[in-house]
């Protein structure tokens, strides 16, 4: 059985008949690269869904708008998926990995900011963190392609 989500509060975990709840929440990229990104694409997978944000052009310290996205939540929910691709110069880079970082019940109509940054702590060209308002947040490493 699902949830139809909409109660944010409840936990699907305290009810055993909930199999999974559909949630959603917001998201946008954030870019702190100290570069100019071009051909952006930020997909987020979570079971059937893929909600992409696409961006021509981003300066440093630019932001997309605020996009509207779905994910599961509970015992039997599916994973949540983020990869990025862009170029900078004319070269490519992306998520090497489909990395995965699940979205908590408690961030449901909170916004992630997905922020491309330096900071790179597994030897990525740069680094992908999906920083999420009340769960903990992730770091996914980009590479050059």
């Amino acid at each position: 059985m699902k949830n139809d989500g909409t109660d944010p509060e409840k936990a699907d975990d305290s009810d055993p008949g909930v199999e999974a709840t559909d949630r959603s929440c917001f998201m946008m990229i954030v870019n702190q690269s100290g570069q100019t990104l071009t051909n952006v694409s930020l997909t987020h997978s979570s079971g059937d869904t893929n909600d992409v944000i696409n961006a021509a052009s981003m300066k440093n310290n630019d932001t997309t708008p605020q996009k509207q996205i779905s994910f599961e939540t509970g015992p039997f929910a599916d994973f949540d998926y983020w990869n990025i691709s862009f170029q900078i110069g004319g070269a490519a880079y992306d998520t090497p990995y489909n990395d995965r970082c699940n979205i908590s019940y408690e961030d449901a109509g909170q916004l992630i900011q997905c922020i491309v940054g330096t900071h790179a702590p597994w030897g990525g060209d740069y680094n992908l963190q999906t920083k999420m308002p009340k769960s903990s947040s992730c770091d996914f490493n980009i590479n050059k392609k």
